[in-house]
């Protein structure tokens, strides 16, 4: 009985440390990666960094043809 009870607080220390660990990770992660205000989900957060990168290379890509189109004209 008392070989049992050793295993079951080796089982329950075993798992607080695990919970403790993925505690700090997840608070780590947290101060790099910021929330999106109208909802948490991480998902959402990479889309609206992927579509702000998009325009900002369409944007770039619309002045470089505004350049040529110019250059063609002289």
């Amino acid at each position: 009985m008392e070989a049992i009870g050793s295993f079951g607080w080796f089982l329950l220390m075993n798992i607080l440390i695990i919970m403790v660990i993925a505690f700090i990770f997840y608070g780590v992660r947290s101060f790099f990666i910021k929330p999106n205000n109208d909802d948490n989900d991480d998902r959402d957060f990479r889309d609206t960094k992927e579509n702000n990168n998009l325009k900002e290379i369409e944007q770039k890509l619309d002045r470089i043809i505004e350049l040529l189109e110019k250059e063609k004209k002289d």
